[in-house]
């Protein structure tokens, strides 16, 4: 088996004009960041023990996280003993509980084809995780290498676990992926369906599903069901749609043994991703025995930490990347 360890990526130069995303600074577990033109300072548990490179550049955010509650328009700026920025909201408190703000403040993250809305959530999430643009190209290519079954050409199978606000079902979907979307969360996939609409891929083979991850998969086995590709973005901690609770380090080794029971006889390829340090690659989790149960199906495998890279050049880990190929 062919192991490969990549360097981490750039998703955009920080001098491009037609940014959609970029990194501006981080430090003091927080992140700066300009998505669209709309500037945000958001918690960051990375970048806890690391300072700010450029602490004025904080005073122009627009919208900022505090206590799990979003604050933007006015605001008053000062900076601390040691220059970090801090500001203070003299104007709007969004609440992001509320439908019909949620709505209103929605904008646009755009890459190749797919139109991705975003808007101020809970805990800081806006609806796209930069980072994962790579691994958008990554599954976009994955389509070239469709397989035959039986008398016809039909198109290989793909499944999306934990997927979100679905980019990469989207991506998948426009490579040419018959895809099953799963996710918990019914808003989440309420948004990724607005998704494929803005996209123009509604009318594109996808299967909605809203239910418990692992129930799904267990299902999926018992009904002989199998796919071509199957993606995983799992959180460290999180609950399934009837409330089950989802612990990654004690879950997650059987979940990928039923995934591999869901894996067609020529799989195209695998993909874990995902931020809890459980993962961390120091201690060589590529020998442990649940990856092992996947790479007897694949002939290669790609292991590395994702980052992002601010306007000073510096990374931020954005956690873990492993993909499974042949």
């Amino acid at each position: 088996m062919l192991l490969v360890v990549s360097s981490p990526f750039i998703l955009l130069t920080p001098n491009s004009q037609q940014a959609q995303y970029q990194l501006i600074d981080f430090g003091r577990g927080r992140k700066l960041e300009r998505f669209d033109g709309r500037l945000l300072d958001r918690p960051c548990p990375a970048a806890d023990g690391i300072p700010q490179a450029t602490p004025k550049s904080w005073y122009k955010a627009t919208h900022r996280v505090v206590d799990k509650r979003w604050e933007t328009n006015e605001v008053e700026f000062s900076s601390d003993a040691e220059g970090a920025a801090t500001q203070k909201v003299i104007g709007e408190i969004v609440d992001t509980a509320s439908p019909k703000l949620a709505v209103s403040r929605t904008w646009c993250f755009r890459w190749n084809d797919l139109s991705l809305s975003l808007k101020t959530s809970p805990f800081g999430h806006v609806g796209v995780f930069p980072e994962q643009v790579e691994n958008w190209e990554w599954l976009s290519k994955l389509g070239k290498k469709r397989i035959r079954k039986g008398s016809e050409d039909a198109p290989p199978t793909a499944l999306n676990l934990f997927a979100y606000t679905g980019g990469s079902t989207l991506a998948l979907a426009s490579a040419g992926f018959a895809v099953t979307h799963v996710d918990a969360s019914k808003p989440s996939v309420q948004w990724a369906r607005s998704n494929a609409e803005s996209s123009l891929l509604s009318h594109l083979p996808i299967r909605w599903i809203i239910d418990d991850v692992r129930d799904f998969v267990q299902r999926e086995a018992r009904r002989k069901n199998r796919y071509d590709v199957i993606v995983l973005d799992p959180p460290a901690f999180g609950h399934g749609a009837s409330g089950k609770r989802w612990e990654l380090d004690r879950d997650l080794g059987s979940l990928i043994s039923d995934c591999c029971s869901l894996l067609a006889d020529r799989p195209i390829a695998m993909l874990l991703t995902g931020h809890s340090p459980v993962l961390s690659m120091d201690y060589g989790p590529l020998e442990k025995p649940i990856f092992k149960s996947v790479s007897s199906h694949f002939a290669s495998v790609d292991s590395k930490r994702a980052s992002l890279i601010d306007l000073k050049g510096r990374e931020l880990d954005c956690g873990y990347i492993f993909r499974w190929f042949n």
